[in-house]
């Protein structure tokens, strides 16, 4: 059994949760993902863009890459319960803070290596083998 990124966020709120968008990418494209996954504005954070007389200057305000633990603590309302991370450098921070359950996401050997050594194996381990969409 499958089941795509939209449906698992449909499930998490059909259960309660409250879902973030926390991403080392763009603000711009983070709050287009979070708009396509119907997660409102005000629950998506990337690294934001500079802007001056209402253009794009291509500028990287302030990174979100090495941050997303910080960002998680001071941003979200209380420790995750559930955290999704694809990255050992920029996600591990972030998977850190759950006090539920983090998930690797394909992870690779970095990934793993964090998991082992930073999170003492407490991290999950999710592989996808296609994306929706793909063909």
């Amino acid at each position: 059994s499958s089941c795509s990124v939209p449906e698992l966020i449909d499930s998490l709120r059909d259960a309660g949760f409250d879902v973030y968008l926390l991403s080392a990418t763009l603000d711009v494209l983070a709050q287009a993902t979070g708009e396509a996954l119907g997660i409102g504005l005000e629950h998506v954070v990337g690294s934001p863009l500079e802007k001056t007389a209402g253009r794009y200057t291509g500028e990287v305000l302030l990174s979100t890459y090495n941050r997303k633990g910080q960002i998680a603590r001071a941003w979200l309302p209380a420790p995750p319960l559930l955290v999704f991370g694809d990255s050992a450098r920029s996600d591990v921070p972030m998977m850190l803070e759950a006090v539920g359950v983090s998930f690797m996401i394909n992870p690779d050997d970095d990934m793993l290596a964090s998991d082992a050594g930073l999170a003492d194996g407490r991290f999950v381990e999710v592989e996808f083998d296609e994306v929706v969409g793909d063909g």
